[in-house]
């Protein structure tokens, strides 16, 4: 016996598989299923939208969009947007799910289950802020509100850590600043400093020069006032230039015939002449001779002070700078004319001005040792 379809199985089996391109043949059928007196007629839009749901039931998301796009290009009503949204939810595809909802929302603002959807939507794309707006008018509109309160938490947690991190950007950009201005204040001090420094430098160096220059001068002075002695030391002749010193100091008193000078003499002497003497002394000898090295000796090592007759002292000196051997002083002819004698023996004018060994030679050495 050959199975037969009722009519009304013939209908569902032939809306399985409907689709738009169909419309011709639906049409037809549904005038003929209308002749016949049928209240059941084929329906393209709720044939694809209630297969998409299949789809969705089998999480056949895919197909499931492919059959609500079918169904919204014949019938674009809210719940067919809202099922396609579900379908690219499935899909990862929450920017076109949100776009759905956005529709489905427009055309039904009052179903709650599109904001919360919508609002899943947003959360897996981290938009918190729209999330909690989506929840929270679902809950206005009779949904459950578990998923506000725990989106809610989570969002103020989020805060508090947004809040910690920014506090802490801000302490260590505030320590970056303080750093880079503790920096900037070294590195200015360091400027100011190497200005200073350099400053210093140019500043010694231009009165080293106009030292140097002014010594210049004056030895040039000194050369030009006294040449034969600046000719006998040049020569490295330091007897002559000891005995040259001799006459220069007796003519600068007005002495010259005498040979020696008196002890009001060499209190009275010009403290200038008296240092160009003794500058010319100290240059050709390097700092070996002179009377300002004798000067030193006496008030360094033997203890003398210029001005003030210590016999104690002038004994010292003698011993020190090679005048005195075995406590005799020596005679003129008995010192050293060389550059190998002590430091300070030359010049031994003192000694042959006044009379060698006494007292007053000494009394003459500190009045003129006060002048340098």
């Amino acid at each position: 016996m050959t199975n037969q379809l009722t009519r009304d199985e013939l209908v569902t089996e032939i809306s399985k598989n409907l689709l738009p391109e169909d419309a011709d043949f639906v049409n037809a059928l549904n005038k003929l299923l209308q002749d016949l007196g049928e209240t059941r007629f084929l329906n393209i839009a709720l044939t694809c939208y209630q297969r998409g749901l299949e789809h969705l039931q089998a999480k056949r998301y895919d197909f499931a969009r492919i059959d609500f796009d079918r169904t919204i290009k014949l019938n674009p009503q809210a719940d067919a947007y809202y099922q396609r949204a579900i379908a690219y939810y499935g899909l990862q595809n929450y920017q076109n799910a949100i776009a759905d909802l956005d529709k489905a929302t427009t055309l039904q603002p009052q179903r709650a289950e599109f904001h919360d959807l919508r609002g899943d939507a947003y959360l897996k794309l981290k938009n918190y802020e729209m999330a909690l707006a989506n929840y929270n008018q679902a809950v206005t509109l009779g949904f459950p509100s578990q998923k506000l309160t725990d989106l809610q938490r989570e969002w103020n947690n989020k805060l508090r850590q947004e809040e910690e991190k920014r506090k802490q950007r801000e302490a260590e950009e505030a320590r970056q600043r303080a750093e880079a201005e503790k920096e900037r204040q070294r590195k200015e001090a360091e400027e100011a400093r190497k200005r200073a420094d350099e400053k210093e430098r140019q500043h010694k160096e231009a009165k080293e020069a106009r030292q140097k220059a002014e010594e210049e001068r004056k030895q040039r002075e000194a050369e030009a006032k006294f040449p034969q002695l600046a000719q006998f030391l040049a020569k490295g002749e330091w007897r002559k230039a000891d005995e040259e010193t001799r006459r220069v100091m007796c003519k600068i008193m007005g002495r010259e015939s005498e040979g020696w000078l008196t002890e009001d003499n060499c209190r009275n002497f010009p403290r200038e002449e008296l240092k160009i003497i003794d500058a010319l002394w100290v240059k050709y000898s390097n700092g070996k001779f002179g009377f300002s090295v004798q000067k030193k000796i006496f008030v360094e090592q033997c203890g003398g002070t210029p001005g003030e007759y210590n016999d104690d002292a002038w004994c010292k000196l003698g011993d020190t700078v090679g005048w005195r051997k075995g406590g005799s002083w020596l005679s003129y002819s008995d010192y050293t004319f060389t550059t190998n004698a002590l430091h300070g023996h030359l010049p031994l004018a003192l000694l042959v001005i006044g009379v060698s060994g006494l007292g007053w030679g000494g009394v003459c050495f500190s009045f003129l040792a006060s002048k340098l």
